[in-house]
């Protein structure tokens, strides 16, 4: 699966004609309860590409398929508490939790096909 996620990045990035270290910088701005990304680099130009990654949109096909790959498996209590007491939850844990069910019913309908 790693080299499946390591494939769409280079094919988000080029489709966007940017770096996958911009697109995964992107995807992250983008991810839920991330309040900022603190930023490194070796060099003056690796510092301006990770800044120029915020001019970056990706699109919603973009961050589905990203998320499809980097999605963690259910483990318990999130499957338990995503299936059973999702009224319950919090806005941040709802955001999460509707990965998990998005997962969870990916990986039924595998196993039934």
């Amino acid at each position: 699966m790693f080299y499946n996620l390591i494939d769409l990045l280079q094919d988000v990035a080029s489709k966007h004609k940017v770096t996958v270290p911009q697109v995964v910088l992107a995807w992250l701005r983008d991810r839920p309860n991330v309040d900022s990304i603190v930023l490194s680099a070796r060099t003056k130009e690796q510092l301006h590409e990770n800044i120029a990654s915020y001019s970056l949109k990706l699109t919603k096909e973009d961050i589905s398929q990203i998320n499809y790959l980097t999605a963690l498996e259910p483990i318990y209590p999130l499957w338990h508490r995503a299936m059973n007491s999702l009224d319950r939850a919090s806005n941040a844990e709802k955001v999460y939790f509707d990965e998990y069910i998005k997962l969870m019913e990916s990986k039924n309908r595998s196993a039934h096909s």
